[in-house]
């Protein structure tokens, strides 16, 4: 990824008003988390791919998520699921 202040967007799949999380993208491709949520992210360069969890606000489970980066275009898509419903997620710079 092509930026160091990155934002995670979470809509969809049954949550009542999305999960926005920002963080910054350190050396390595390390992520650090700058909002007050429990939530981690972590990118695989030699797949192109992205997993992690969010806490959703009023819930204590760890919401799994995984996706892939669209390198060229500078950002990345991917998805959630939960109980009979799944959602989008979305990382690109902030």
């Amino acid at each position: 990824m092509n930026f160091t202040d990155g934002v995670v967007v979470f809509t969809g799949g049954g949550l009542a008003d999305g999960i926005t999380n920002t963080f910054i993208l350190g050396p390595g491709n390390r992520v650090i988390n700058v909002d007050r949520s429990q939530f981690s992210l972590s990118f695989s360069t030699s797949r192109g791919s992205f997993r992690g969890t969010v806490t959703e606000p009023g819930n204590p489970k760890r919401l799994p998520f995984k996706g892939v980066v669209l390198q060229n275009q500078n950002f990345g898509l991917g998805y959630f699921l939960r109980v009979n419903e799944s959602g989008q997620v979305l990382i690109q710079a902030n």
